[in-house]
């Protein structure tokens, strides 16, 4: 629980990276609220029976890529609860691995945006990021654009963010099994 910072840049795949197979990854499940909101201001979080109620802050403004994150563990009794004030959701199945030397997670989609995948490259300092040089498998920067905000996808289907995906050449990506 407390004030994190979040150095993070964000891609839209070119191709899934098999650097996921084998890689750790869990499926996660986001509740935006509140639930009549275009982009949520508050997550709720379920991954592998760990509950977590997130506020996310803008450090630098016009800079999505740098955020301040208020994290508050819940008890599954507060998340329940919670989760009655939202209805708009996402599922996806995240992997952790290293591309190139770098830690990543990468997002895979699952249900109604099921042909969507990010990855996202974290940073420990803004030197480090600025730096960055992303690697064939990013098609195209997508830190802080609605396509890459949980709070604006939630509750939507594919067919709804698809002509935003276009103007990046976006092709679906699906996983080729199950994790």
């Amino acid at each position: 629980m407390g004030i994190e910072q979040t150095l993070e840049r964000t891609y839209l795949v070119r191709y899934i990276p098999a650097q996921i197979e084998g890689a750790q990854s869990e499926v996660i499940e986001d509740t935006y609220i509140p639930a009549n909101a275009r982009e949520a201001g508050l997550r709720l979080r379920e991954r592998n029976g760990v509950y977590e109620l997130t506020k996310k802050f803008v450090r630098k403004q016009g800079d999505r890529s740098i955020l301040n994150e208020f994290v508050l563990d819940l008890s599954q009794e507060e998340y329940e609860a919670f989760k009655t004030l939202g209805t708009r959701v996402t599922r996806k199945r995240r992997f952790y691995c290293t591309i190139y030397g770098h830690k990543t997670e990468v997002d895979i989609f699952l249900g109604e945006l099921d042909g969507l995948a990010l990855v996202a490259f974290p940073f420990t300092t803004e030197a480090e990021m600025a730096a960055f040089q992303p690697p064939e498998l990013c098609l195209a920067e997508v830190t802080g654009q609605r396509v890459s905000s949980g709070g604006y996808l939630a509750g939507k289907i594919y067919a709804e963010v698809q002509p935003e995906l276009e103007q990046y050449q976006y092709v679906p990506q699906f996983l080729e099994k199950e994790y």
